[in-house]
């Protein structure tokens, strides 16, 4: 296949990856309602006159997860909220195959991009984890930038990577660490002036280190007197260290291709790989060489991690698997050799056939859950902007496509305020609840429901509010019920724009 036949098709294959998230009224995400309502909450609980301003604070420490924030925030300013998110997923999908590329041309394997594309959707993508999706795109735009420069980092170079390092501190921790650890990886494993360029690495992320420390003090990850330190926690969760390798095969495909039906998908993408390696030349380039068996060596050993480490650390921070997975793999496609010139092999026939698969997979994810979201927000009409909202989970049982945290969908569209906001909880994003907020929250059980509305989805009847308590079903539509505070008559449902 001519290379600039095989460019063009990959950025085609690229600007199709948008196809799922502007051809549906919805892209499905567990956190990402929640990232959208907060960026205006952010911006409106300082108003005394703001009903958030009674639950919410800003936290303006330099903390992770600014960069979802940040972006949200501004691109608010401009645009429908739902679009803004649209548009901070469009830089994710179209910047990390792209940034991917640009890494991969600079290690001699340019001919492998194109599978890049079949890890794009992930779980953390569908977990709506976009800082750390930025922090990836990152990662590979700072590799690729740093192995054009092994021969020798300037001072200029270093003070470039340190404000590089510092994004990626608040892009997201984990997507900081690795990127670290992947250079020190690559500064030992190339270069001939290996101490100078761990020196150099080193200074470099001295400032984000700085801050990553503050953090974790924090956060209480070195530990309290009243709570266990991040360490501790991992050492116990080291128990089943056989039990994770055992695993690990069916947790790599379910971290990978979280969205998608049958183990098949993962066999194609492993038969891809060995026909891409079988029957390649190289293409001329003197440096591709010397980066194959460190990319290979640095995949293999995120794929360790990967099996060994605990995919949680309770409070310190959860789905650590998920982070790994698919940065092991693209990190892989540095050690594949660049496709011959002219030449169609079988290798191009399977690649263009699991994009296409693959992206096919993820269309009829997106239109499947879109249907469920329109029944889950179906009731929006009936909330109005300052009220209170408070949702109840499901049963137990399957597992429903749409999270709970789909709440902030009704949040979003009317402007009343979330109290099952996840975000507002935690230590970790730039709102937080005021004091003694998260307790008076915790209270909105039978028998003591206080918020305005009561949004139940599947929940069984001793979760809703009782016959006894001040409250009215004004809406029910299969498994979605919502409960109104008997404070005022329920208005009408026509009165309302749908979300």
């Amino acid at each position: 296949m001519h290379g600039g036949l095989r460019r063009g098709m990959f950025f085609v294959f690229v600007a199709l990856g948008l196809g799922p998230v502007w051809g549906f009224r919805y892209f499905p995400t567990q956190d990402g309602p929640a990232h959208v309502l907060n960026a205006r909450v952010f911006k409106v609980c300082v108003d005394p006159a703001a009903p958030e301003s009674e639950f919410f604070e800003r936290r303006l420490s330099p903390i992770p997860n600014w960069a979802a924030a940040a972006l949200l925030g501004a691109l608010t300013e401009a645009l429908p909220p739902r679009i803004a998110e649209k548009v901070l997923i469009s830089l994710y999908v179209v910047g990390l195959p792209l940034a991917l590329d640009y890494f991969l041309a600079g290690v001699g394997a340019s001919g492998a991009s194109a599978l890049g594309l079949l890890f794009v959707w992930n779980s953390c993508l569908f977990r709506g984890f976009y800082s750390y999706g930025l922090g990836v795109v990152l990662l590979f735009l700072v590799m690729g930038w740093f192995v054009r420069r092994t021969d020798g980092l300037s001072a200029g170079d270093t003070i470039w990577l340190s404000l590089l390092l510092l994004a990626s501190y608040f892009a997201h921790l984990a997507a900081l660490l690795i990127t670290v650890f992947c250079l020190l990886w690559l500064t030992v494993t190339v270069p001939v002036a290996r101490l100078r360029g761990i020196v150099l690495v080193l200074l470099a992320s001295a400032p984000a280190t700085l801050l990553t420390f503050q953090y974790l003090k924090s956060t209480s990850f070195f530990g309290t007197p009243e709570d266990s330190s991040a360490i501790s926690i991992a050492s116990e969760e080291a128990r089943g260290t056989l039990a994770r390798v055992v695993e690990a095969p069916a947790v790599l495909y379910h971290e990978i291709f979280t969205a998608h039906g049958g183990i098949w998908l993962l066999g194609l993408v492993i038969l891809a790989m060995s026909v891409w390696f079988w029957d390649a030349e190289d293409e001329g380039s003197s440096g591709s060489a010397r980066w194959r068996s460190s990319m290979f060596a640095l995949s293999a050993t995120l794929l360790l991690f990967f099996v060994l480490i605990p995919d949680t650390l309770r409070a310190h921070g959860g789905y650590l698997k998920g982070r790994l997975a698919p940065v092991s793999l693209l990190v892989a496609l540095g050690a594949v050799r660049s496709a011959p010139r002219g030449r169609v092999g079988l290798r191009h026939g399977v690649a263009l056939a699991l994009i296409v698969a693959n992206l096919g997979l993820v269309v009829r994810h997106v239109a499947k859950t879109n249907r469920e979201i329109e029944e889950f927000t179906a009731g929006v009409a009936w909330v109005r902007a300052g009220e209170t909202l408070v949702s109840i989970k499901a049963e137990p049982g399957p597992r429903s496509v749409v999270d709970l945290f789909s709440s902030d969908y009704y949040c979003i569209a009317t402007n009343a305020v979330c109290l099952s906001s996840y975000e507002g909880g935690t230590q970790h994003f730039p709102v937080s609840f005021r004091p003694g907020v998260k307790h008076r929250i915790r209270k909105n059980l039978p028998g003591s429901f206080w918020a305005d509305v009561v949004l139940a989805w599947g929940a069984p009847e001793d979760r809703v509010p009782q016959p006894d308590e001040p409250y009215s079903e004004v809406f029910r539509r299969g498994r979605l019920r919502l409960f109104r505070r008997l404070r005022a008559e329920p208005r009408n449902p026509g009165s309302l724009p749908p979300p």
